[in-house]
């Protein structure tokens, strides 16, 4: 399920980009070239698309957490978080798509110039594709599965069609 997840982000990636790429990469208004500049500023500092949350799975490959002999190559964060957290954007920029994909409730997509920012495991969004957003502003809330006494969303950067570690972007 994560890989078809993986295979979708890439491909909205490159439909966002589609028709705005020329051989050397994205290319952004002027508008777009100083958000992306400054959201580049802001390693380190971004805020987090939580209120209130641990990071339950690392950037990157790694063993899984419950099947040892299974590898996994995870292309952000899962973060674990109360029951209906306000998801919030992490940047200003504008919401390049809000889709549902199988197995990971909403997905909302927001660009920030050459950098996008991916919230997974979304419902009751509060956003539609083409919005303007703000930084911390309240963009949907995590999924609660019945029963349980947390949520969690999986929170992806990525610059362009490569994706970044977003726990050295966000602030501690």
């Amino acid at each position: 399920a994560r890989q078809r997840i993986e295979d979708e982000i890439k491909r909205i990636l490159k439909d966002a980009m589609g028709e705005n790429t020329d051989a050397e990469g994205l290319v952004l208004t002027p508008e777009m070239k100083i958000i992306s500049s400054e959201f580049g500023k802001n390693k380190g500092r971004l805020p987090w698309p939580v209120e209130r949350g641990v990071i339950t799975s690392k950037y990157g490959k790694h063993k899984h957490e419950v099947l040892k002999l299974v590898e996994v190559d995870n292309k952000g964060v899962d973060l674990t978080t109360n029951p209906g957290e306000k998801i919030r954007a992490v940047f200003e920029g504008r919401i390049s798509n809000v889709i549902s994909i199988k197995g990971a409730n909403l997905t909302i997509i927001i660009q920030h110039g050459e950098y996008f920012s991916v919230y997974q495991n979304i419902v009751n969004a509060k956003v539609k594709k083409g919005d303007l957003v703000q930084a911390k502003q309240h963009i949907g809330e995590s999924y609660q599965v019945k029963g349980a006494g947390t949520s969690e969303i999986h929170f992806e950067l990525w610059k362009g069609t490569s994706s970044v570690n977003p726990e050295i972007w966000l602030a501690r």
